[in-house]
């Protein structure tokens, strides 16, 4: 949509606003609702940007303006967007760039957007970091109530979530950028890093005229490996359905896939730590517009602030540069001297080398920092070949893909192959993490202890026991050694805020007759208000019981057994709360 008519699109509206208000009528040319309004604004001529310039410079053929404009109200205040616009000094009309940063910003790298423009972009970075003292320079102002991002996140309203703010920030910005007579409506890209690329992946659902995307470090919000890892455990502590369905309907990226219009490059490395390469894999497989795959071997979370490849892959879109390469087929073939892989490249590619990347692992699960191997492949007819020596063991898997390099040194990635296929690592999708709350014991027979499972967490010299030496039935049992390093940790007691809550098991002290059980819940109220109990215990299983009404305000809660003197050892934990 050009600026022209993007201008007079905004003054139709404002018109039929004010005729929709004299004759009771809805306006006609609204946008479609996106969940009912939620991440809806209002247009610049209902709500002007405001704009008070801070600092304007020109140097190397580029005009850098830092501003505050008006943000889209939050949370039921005022809210200023602090944000620094760069663009070639020279008339004309230039493709731009709306660049996401990533959390924990002290300040937007202003190097950034001027990179952008001395390569003929315009490019608009917005601070959509949560407000804060100890942040040094200049920031947003904005009130929320939650931040998605940190540690021991809480599943409240997304509506109120610094997250959802964050969008409306962009989408602000985006009215910005097309508004501006230098930039081309029609060519506006959007390159989002680390927590900004997960942004991304929303906003390209929400704004489908968004032309061309970069994706570094991001993700659908699989299971585990992605900021989204801790807000599913959030979820799995909240005990109703239906709250659940309506925050992963607005927050999951995967849910605005199926309207993107945008080209979407997504670049990650293997061992990155905060979007596992196994969830990167299935968002890049997940995109149902023209895309390609950049996956750096042994990198993990860096090259954040570096901009080369992204330029370079909207260039490639925009028919500035040469279409950017791309891989056709991957195989991987079992062989009696080991494996051998064949790699097809796209026609017109100019190849400048082809590399299979692989490792060897578990079958169980996805490991980071493994040792990732490099092959350099050779023309054998149509076909790049390259061999590997490496035998698997019985319960090995190798894990490969493919990368092309052309002339320009631009590289694309395959997704991967894998001998045996479909290893357990590779079955991680957008649900996976999303477990069943049962209605009446969270536990699930998981307090038994006869498995491990990812809620249950051991520190100091805590620890399960399978031998059946310690257990009240069964096998397992959790040891706790009385020392104030050591305890058990669950994350996700389910409660109902106001009513009757019973947690109840079976203990007995380590050794001797003197142990002593110690047994604490924290809710997740504001005021995190505590439950403790004390229970003295002998060589003897005996039953211990903690209730008591749950805090208004809270829905769940994270409870803490240790033990001093003897040590303690439980078995059988269950759970059980009113609903009405």
């Amino acid at each position: 949509m050009s600026n022209y008519y993007y201008k007079i699109r905004l003054y139709i509206q404002m018109l039929v606003s004010a005729l929709s208000v004299a004759f009771g009528c809805y306006p006609l040319l609204a946008d479609e609702p996106v969940l009912d309004g939620f991440w809806d604004i209002a247009n610049p001529i209902d709500n002007p940007f405001n704009i008070d310039m801070i600092a304007e410079r020109d140097a190397e053929g580029v005009r850098t303006t830092e501003f505050y404009m008006d943000g889209e109200p939050f949370n039921g205040k005022e809210t200023r967007m602090y944000a620094v616009y760069s663009r070639p000094i020279e008339e004309g009309n230039y493709p731009a760039v709306l660049r996401v940063h990533g959390s924990s910003l002290d300040k937007l790298p202003v190097e950034v957007s001027e990179y952008y423009a001395q390569n003929g972009f315009a490019c608009l970075q917005v601070d959509w970091e949560y407000p804060s003292d100890k942040r040094p320079g200049l920031q947003s102002s904005y009130v929320a109530e939650g931040r998605m991002t940190t540690a021991n996140y809480e599943a409240i309203d997304p509506a109120v979530d610094v997250m959802r703010n964050a969008i409306l920030f962009l989408r602000r910005g985006l009215q910005f950028l097309r508004s501006r007579s230098e930039v081309n409506a029609d060519e506006i890209c959007v390159s989002g890093v680390s927590v900004g690329g997960q942004l991304t992946l929303i906003l390209l659902g929400i704004e489908p005229e968004i032309r061309a995307a970069s994706v570094k470090y991001g993700s659908i919000s699989g299971y585990p490996g992605s900021y989204f890892g801790g807000i599913y455990e959030a979820l799995n502590r909240v005990n109703d359905a239906d709250y659940k369905a309506y925050w992963l309907e607005r927050m999951d990226s995967a849910n605005y896939l199926e309207n993107y219009n945008a080209e979407v490059l997504i670049i990650s490395g293997t061992d990155d730590v905060f979007y596992w390469m196994p969830t990167v894999l299935e968002t890049w497989r997940r995109i149902p517009t023209e895309k390609r795959l950049l996956m750096w071997p042994s990198v993990n979370h860096r090259f954040i602030n570096d901009e080369t490849v992204p330029l370079a892959y909207f260039m490639s879109v925009l028919g500035l540069e040469k279409p950017w390469p791309e891989i056709s087929s991957f195989r991987a073939l079992r062989t009696d001297n080991g494996n051998r892989f064949e790699i097809e490249v796209e026609p017109g590619c100019e190849v400048e080398r082809v590399t299979v990347i692989y490792k060897t692992d578990s079958r169980d699960r996805f490991r980071f920092q493994r040792d990732w191997k490099t092959l350099n492949a050779r023309m054998a007819g149509n076909t790049w070949v390259a061999h590997s020596g490496q035998p698997l063991t019985r319960d090995g898997q190798l894990v490969a893909y493919a990368m092309i390099t052309d002339a320009n040194g631009r590289q694309s990635c395959s997704d991967t192959v894998e001998i045996p296929e479909l290893p357990v690592w590779r079955d991680f999708t957008a649900t996976s993490g999303l477990v069943h709350v049962p209605e009446e014991d969270h536990f699930n027979y998981r307090g038994e202890f006869e498995e491990d499972h990812r809620s249950f967490r051991y520190s100091g010299n805590a620890h399960r026991d399978a031998s059946g030496a310690y257990a009240w039935q069964g096998n397992g049992a959790a040891v706790i050694p009385a020392d104030a390093d050591s305890k058990f940790v669950f994350y996700g007691v389910p409660g109902v805020s106001e009513k009757h809550f019973r947690l109840h098991g079976m203990a007995r002290s380590m050794s001797g007759d003197s142990g002593t059980l110690n047994v604490s819940i924290q809710w997740n109220d504001q005021n995190r208000t505590l439950q403790d109990f004390s229970q003295k215990l002998t060589q003897n299983y005996q039953p211990f019981n903690i209730e008591g009404e749950v805090p208004h305000g809270a829905c769940a809660g994270t409870l803490v057994i240790q033990s001093s003197e003897d040590g303690a050892v439980i078995d059988n934990i269950q759970s059980s709360y009113d609903h009405f």
